[in-house]
């Protein structure tokens, strides 16, 4: 398998997906009882450029192969939660639950004004200063650590994106059976609250939380509530 990943532990596994703002260190889990595997996604961090079309769910099913993991629960960030629900939706078999993080859903298009109008100004910028402004945009108020080595990462991105086209996730949500955590920082850009409404709204078994004083990736601004939040479903959901 040519992602970079790594996996941890036994037990019944937790496998992470990473936010397009990030790469695996984004996550830094402490689940006893359980396989933990972290990776980059193609074209992130320390895991290849795509040199053909890929889609990120069907990487995700190669890498559970060669893993020889049969059935995950997946915790997906932002662009991670989108291909995570992919895979739910194409193998619902191999998943024992969700958990989707300021997720992004394949079909919905970003509405609010002024985001919009902050994106183009990361688009018209490039190198630091678009780390520096992508970076604020997405995790305002974070501290210095956590801001930095988000605008390393961006910097690092070498995604070269030639996805498969896929079906808009959008209108089949509520085709989802697993249990699905959604959870949201409450300083997170409007659209991404709206997608959360929506997963709890059409995803039949699912639980919204809100982490306080998180913006896009509560795992890194709000460690100590986000990890709280993720062992508590985990356990409940054993």
């Amino acid at each position: 398998m040519d992602l970079w990943h790594e996996s941890t532990g036994d037990g019944p596994a937790v496998v992470f997906l990473h936010a397009g703002i990030a790469d695996s260190r984004m996550w830094n889990p402490t689940l006893p009882g359980r396989r933990v595997v972290r990776y980059d996604l193609r074209g992130y961090g320390r895991s290849p450029a795509p040199d053909r079309p890929f889609a990120h769910h069907r990487d995700l099913r190669d890498l559970m192969d060669a893993l020889s993991i049969a059935r995950a629960t997946l915790v997906g960030a932002s662009m991670g939660g989108a291909a995570a629900i992919h895979f739910a939706l194409e193998w619902p078999e191999r998943v024992d639950a969700l958990v989707l993080v300021g997720s992004a859903v394949d079909g919905y298009e970003f509405r609010d004004g002024p985001s919009l109008a902050r994106w183009k100004a990361v688009e018209a910028a490039s190198g630091a200063e678009r780390a520096r402004l992508e970076a604020d945009l997405w995790v305002p108020g974070a501290d210095p650590g956590a801001a930095a080595y988000v605008r390393e990462a961006i910097l690092a991105r070498h995604c070269d994106e030639s996805l498969e086209e896929t079906q808009p996730a959008i209108g089949r949500l509520a085709e989802i059976r697993a249990r699905t955590l959604v959870m949201v920082g409450d300083r997170d850009l409007p659209d991404v609250r709206a997608v959360a409404d929506l997963l709890a709204s059409r995803i039949a078994d699912s639980k919204k939380i809100v982490i306080r004083g998180a913006a896009h990736l509560p795992s890194l601004e709000r460690p100590i509530e986000f990890g709280i939040a993720l062992a508590v479903f985990l356990t409940s959901s054993a």
